[in-house]
């Protein structure tokens, strides 16, 4: 009696901390504005519970965690310190957003690799991701065709009801997600343990591709582009069935859409004064990168450079890629480089 007693008392504070995980994964797709530029997420209340209430379970599993990771940390700590030493401190949009925001997917996948013992957890987690944001993406694209058939106001539509953002308040933000989404459904399928199949593995294409389109976000098309690109270069024989779909999938999309749809996509695809605003932004972080080419003008320089001399780049940022090398310099290319190469001889 006495060892079942103590199993179940070791059992049920990690179900615990297992389910409060569960619920923090559950929850990434929602978001809420509390004003002051500032939003709420609840899957953050329940990541803080598991770090205080499951303390003993967190572990520093060495498999999971590579040179990578803290080499990314390394490159921003030296763009936040190039940036504070040249301009006397950092923007909040760039301390918050970036420096401290970078602490908060370390810390949910320090949390997530604890809670993760064996191959059935990590489908667990991925499934219960996958669901909840396919599910979330129908009632967000429901509410971006009421708002676009019948003009009905919802958090889920935004820029006059043409742009879906879901719960994430934001379509760049959220067309990433649903392209994490859609990969994560798609790569996980193939093997012999599935984590989706059959009519809810399709279920997950319709509606994440539905939504991926309806948010308008270049980035998430080019992101999605290149996945599926990926898709068929490893699995050859999925390029004819894609290509059926799109070239069936998209007359019957314009069909249920209506006459209206081709220009509002024209425009929302272009958006030319906002183009014009990141060459502007390009242009002058180019130009900050030629005076700065060894450590980068620092984290955030790249909008601070480029508000002080155009007036049509306020608010905008380039893509992120860009971003990152502009402001991390060769320094930051390399250290990343090394980094690879290190690991690559270590495993030699």
């Amino acid at each position: 009696m006495t060892p079942t007693l103590a199993s179940g008392s070791i059992a049920r504070p990690r179900s615990a901390f297992r389910a409060l995980v569960t619920g923090y994964v559950a929850l990434l797709p929602y978001q809420f504005d509390t004003g002051d530029r500032m939003n709420f997420a609840p899957a953050d209340v329940l990541l803080i519970l598991a770090l205080v209430l499951g303390v003993g379970h967190l572990k520093y599993r060495k498999t999971a965690w590579t040179v990578w990771h803290f080499g990314i940390a390394l490159v921003f700590i030296t763009g936040s310190l190039v940036a504070a030493l040249r301009f006397g401190g950092l923007e909040r949009y760039e301390l918050l957003n970036k420096a401290a925001g970078l602490v908060l997917p370390f810390v949910s996948y320090f949390v997530i690799t604890s809670a993760v013992s064996e191959w059935n957890d990590i489908r667990r987690i991925l499934r219960v991701f996958a669901v909840s944001v396919v599910l979330e993406n129908i009632l967000a694209v429901s509410g971006f065709l009421a708002a676009y058939f019948f003009g009905v106001a919802n958090p889920f539509a935004r820029y006059g009801g043409l742009r879906l953002s879901g719960a994430l308040l934001d379509p760049n933000a959220y067309g990433g997600l649903l392209v994490a989404a859609l990969v994560i459904c798609e790569g996980a399928s193939w093997g012999r343990v599935p984590l989706l199949k059959g009519p809810a593995l399709w279920i997950c294409r319709i509606t994440l591709t539905l939504g991926i389109l309806f948010t308008f976000s270049r980035s998430a098309w080019v992101a999605l582009g290149l996945a599926l690109l990926l898709v068929c270069v490893i699995r050859a024989k999925t390029a004819i069935p894609l290509a059926l779909t799109v070239l069936i999938g998209a007359p019957c999309l314009l069909l249920f859409m209506g006459q209206r749809f081709m220009p509002i996509f024209e425009v929302m695809a272009s958006r030319p004064q906002q183009v014009q605003g990141r060459f502007e932004l390009i242009r002058a972080a180019l130009e900050a990168f030629t005076r700065h080419p060894i450590l980068g003008g620092g984290l955030g320089s790249v909008i601070l450079q480029a508000l002080g001399a155009s007036t049509g780049a306020g608010g905008l940022d380039i893509g992120s890629i860009i971003s990152s090398v502009l402001s991390g310099g060769v320094g930051g290319g390399i250290l990343m480089t090394v980094i690879g190469l290190l690991k690559g001889v270590a495993k030699a």
